[in-house]
């Protein structure tokens, strides 16, 4: 299959590479991937992206995240000079500042992370609600099932047993409603950066 060497206006599309990695475009996203499709730079727009455990992992770079994985399904957001936004439906991806790749935090399934542009430091990633996610966004439900839909179900089942409070996050391929937004980055809390200089330390292990 061809594979785009520049950024290229999708609308609407899914791929699928040869060790079964899937990428699902949004309408109007303007994105490029290379290495196999295990390596997408996301200009504007949206993507869906899985990538299967016995893969070598994938990285989605925006203008502000690179995000890498291995064994994930994640949601992907880029809106150049406003926000990043990175939702992990199945699995954990290590999120970094562009600018700061020190500067680092675990997402897991059922999280959301959004990084407003010119971001020093990453907030902490929010819950969301993973089951109305996946009856909603259309990066999933105009598509065939992913492969990995029984561990995104294994994931909504842990959430519905842990209970507590979700954002809604409406995730659409041609754009978050700003009030999903806004709330998102008031829910998150970003560490105080440190005293020393140092960049904070993410602790937790996937």
């Amino acid at each position: 299959m061809a594979r785009p060497s520049a950024p290229a206006l999708i609308r609407g599309r899914s791929f699928t590479f040869p060790d079964l990695t899937i990428t699902r475009v949004g309408a109007n996203s303007i994105f490029s991937f290379d290495h196999g499709g295990h390596s997408v730079d996301v200009e504007s727009g949206a993507i869906l992206l899985r990538v299967p455990g016995h893969s070598s992992g994938a990285h989605v770079h925006g203008d502000v995240l690179s995000v890498e994985i291995t064994g994930t399904t994640l949601l992907f957001e880029s809106r150049p000079a406003s926000y990043n936004k990175l939702i992990i439906l199945e699995g954990a991806a290590r999120a970094a500042l562009r600018l700061y790749p020190a500067r680092a935090v675990t997402v897991r399934a059922g999280q959301m992370l959004v990084v407003q542009s010119g971001a020093r430091y990453l907030p902490n990633p929010v819950e969301i609600d993973l089951d109305r996610l996946m009856k909603t966004a259309t990066l999933v439900t105009k598509f065939r099932p992913l492969p990995s839909l029984y561990l995104i179900l294994a994931a909504i089942d842990d959430q519905k047993r842990a209970g507590g409070q979700f954002i809604n996050p409406d995730f659409t391929p041609t754009g978050l409603d700003a009030r999903d937004v806004v709330a998102a980055i008031r829910s998150q809390s970003t560490p105080s950066p440190p005293k020393s200089g140092k960049p904070p330390q993410d602790s937790r292990k996937p």
